[in-house]
């Protein structure tokens, strides 16, 4: 919790500067990297630090975002879908987070920590 007692996406300590938050969603948090623009997604019951690269910079996420969604509506595999979406992000990590968002069936919710 920060000082004034709010839990903070952080953990404890000072805001990392080169980062912010622009999605939270059940069950995760999404931050840009204001150094590298690059898009880094995690589970919000883990650490931050612990993040992956889920697209290299906020169009580019937005635009895999939006194909995940429709996707949904089809009957094309997930494991496909998903490998595309990972080729044209150009990108090796995030393949549990856009595999999540693009099954036909989301995650069930799950309690968070305590």
């Amino acid at each position: 919790m920060n000082e004034a007692g709010f839990n903070t996406w952080w953990g404890s300590g000072d805001r990392p500067q080169d980062h912010i938050v622009v999605a939270v969603s059940d069950p995760h948090t999404v931050l840009l990297n204001l150094n590298t623009a690059e898009i880094r997604a995690y589970d919000s019951s883990e650490r931050w630090q612990d993040s992956e690269v889920v697209a290299p910079d906020f169009a580019l996420y937005v635009r895999a975002l939006a194909t995940a969604f429709f996707e949904r509506m089809t009957s094309r595999d997930t494991d496909q879908v998903v490998d595309e979406l990972m080729g044209t992000l150009g990108i090796s990590s995030g393949r549990k987070y856009w595999t999540e968002l693009a099954q036909r069936e989301p995650p069930p919710i799950t309690s968070g920590p305590g």
